[in-house]
């Protein structure tokens, strides 16, 4: 994969992104699939014991179990926007898909 400035875990993170749509398109036959931050997390980070941590808020109250973890995603996600390489979904969802330069750059590192 041709560099254009990415870290190690924004790489991987591509990578995954546009696994996830290539096989829902797949699976589905159709081409627009949007990947949550936390489908991409538990991806990237299946294992981790983050996914069993419980955050606390600003009050602090108890928060959600495993929530950094989407967070993180999203981080990454927003870098690979920022990047070209990832569209959110364009009514502000959740959703976020690799761009076409996104995808020529995962397939030319796959070919290349």
């Amino acid at each position: 994969m041709t560099d254009r400035g990415l870290t190690n875990p924004q790489r991987r993170a591509l990578e995954a992104l546009v696994r996830l749509v290539s096989e829902s398109a797949e699976t589905t036959g159709s081409h627009a699939r949007w990947v949550t931050p936390t489908e991409l997390a538990r991806v990237l980070w299946p294992d981790s014991p983050a996914w069993r941590h419980q955050t606390r808020r600003m009050d602090d109250s108890l928060g959600g179990v495993g929530a950094t973890m989407p967070m993180q995603a999203a981080r990454l996600l927003r870098r690979l926007r920022e990047k070209g390489l990832a569209h959110q979904h364009p009514f502000g969802g959740n959703g976020w898909t690799a761009t076409a330069s996104g995808r020529a750059l995962v397939k030319g590192a796959r070919h290349g």
